[in-house]
């Protein structure tokens, strides 16, 4: 049996998942991850394991594989995550889209949820890259250059939250983030629910969900795996790389530190998800 010992955050974590059928047609396969709720309830997983570095994994597995192309020189390339990702395992390229299995304890909190919800919402993520962390104790949150070239320009996502609350008065906002992640938006009327991140994907799955907007971060991952098309705003890595070409919007920008794109751009793709009219994938440049 093989042990998968995966490290980085979230959305290249559920990246992961969309191998593991291929990876498992000749062996079993177990997982060590800091986000081993991602896993649990995989069907082709014989194990999974939190990150511990205590236990000693060799005396139980024919091989212990930790290569990936984030350890490499991959940033600097034109190509995507999995296609690198396939290649370093030795299988075909897999489709684009991650796999979740939610528990029965899942799909029940999150049926209470949408309950709780009475109108259409839309999720929005601005800011990530946070590392793995204790989800019972919050941690201060750490940023540096490659984290802040990814996140959206804090005064542009405020006047965003403003036009979208001012066309859509009736919509709920929901605000995806780790506990320690993130601009806060309670007075602007963004609600943040305190509820697992792994709820997000059953949450994305909803008729009432109209769409998303989010960055490179984990939440366009579990869109795209729950078949809900979005908006992702990008900075400092690249939709060609770590997207989705083929079915998200993807508005790119090259400015240094900070992602830069102007509400009433993004507004013009959000009108059209939301009413739900025919959206063609887009990946365009943006100059701003």
């Amino acid at each position: 049996m093989k042990l998968y010992v995966l490290s980085g955050g979230i959305g290249k974590q559920f990246l992961f998942t969309s191998m593991i059928k291929e990876l498992t047609k000749k062996e079993k396969i177990a997982v060590v991850s800091p986000y081993p709720d991602l896993f649990q309830n995989h069907p082709m997983i014989e194990a999974v394991y939190n990150q511990d570095n205590s236990k000693d994994f060799y005396k139980y597995f024919d091989e212990i594989i930790y290569r990936e192309p984030y350890n490499g020189t991959y940033l600097r390339g034109e190509t995507h995550l999995l296609k690198e990702w396939a290649k370093d395992y030795g299988i075909k390229e897999q489709e684009h889209k991650g796999v979740y299995y939610p528990s029965e304890q899942v799909t029940k909190g999150v049926d209470e949820i949408l309950e709780q919800i009475p109108n259409d919402f839309i999720i929005l993520q601005f800011t990530g890259g946070q590392p793995p962390q204790n989800f019972e104790q919050k941690q201060e949150y750490q940023i540096n250059d490659f984290i802040q070239g990814r996140n959206y320009d804090f005064n542009q996502a405020v006047e965003l939250v403003k036009s979208i609350k001012d066309e859509y008065p009736n919509t709920t906002l929901l605000q995806y983030g780790l506990p320690n992640e993130g601009y806060d938006f309670k007075e602007l009327g963004v609600e943040r629910l305190t509820i697992p991140y792994v709820y997000y994907i059953e949450l994305l799955k909803s008729e009432k969900c109209k769409t998303f907007i989010g960055i490179d971060s984990s939440l366009q991952h579990f869109a795209r795996a729950s078949d809900k098309k979005g908006i992702v705003l990008w900075g400092e890595t690249k939709s060609l790389q770590v997207g989705y070409i083929d079915f998200h919007i993807n508005m790119n920008t090259k400015l240094p530190m900070t992602v830069r794109i102007e509400p009433s751009a993004i507004m013009i793709h959000l009108n059209a998800l939301y009413d739900e009219d025919i959206v063609t994938p887009v990946d365009e440049d943006i100059l701003t």
